[in-house]
């Protein structure tokens, strides 16, 4: 039995260029564990013809933190939102995104704050309403 299933993703760099290639994904970053996820201070570049993925980022986890962080897409929306993170316990805070960034609790309301995008933030927190996702801002 492994003692511990912790994944720590943190000071990265992750580009999806698909532009030219024509590439399709569910995500450019996609990380489920188990037991704790870190993911902090990356820079996520996702370039692409609209519809290119879902989201740049999808982060599940028991626990989860997400944290400054920042997630940059091209015009056009190449992805439906910059990301998507679902975790037991939820902290997705102080991110900086171009579209929408949900976050979503399952035994706890995430807590989903100070995050910053060029959607204005009412409009992301009623689109996570329409999803009827579990969040505290």
């Amino acid at each position: 039995m492994p003692a511990c299933g912790a994944v720590i993703f943190t000071n990265n760099t992750c580009q999806l260029e698909a532009r030219l290639s024509g590439q399709r994904a569910l995500a450019s970053v996609l990380i489920f564990a188990l037991d704790d996820l870190i993911f902090g201070h990356n820079e996520c570049w996702l370039d692409g013809r609209r519809a290119t993925a879902s989201v740049d980022a999808l982060l599940a986890a028991g626990s989860l933190q997400v944290t400054s962080n920042r997630f940059q897409e091209a015009a056009g929306f190449p992805v439906l939102a910059s990301g998507f993170t679902l975790g037991a316990l939820n902290i997705t805070s102080q991110n900086v995104s171009t579209y929408c960034l949900f976050a979503t609790g399952t035994l706890q309301p995430a807590i989903d704050n100070n995050n910053l995008s060029l959607i204005p933030a009412q409009d992301c927190r009623r689109v996570a309403g329409d999803m009827k996702l579990n969040f505290t801002t």
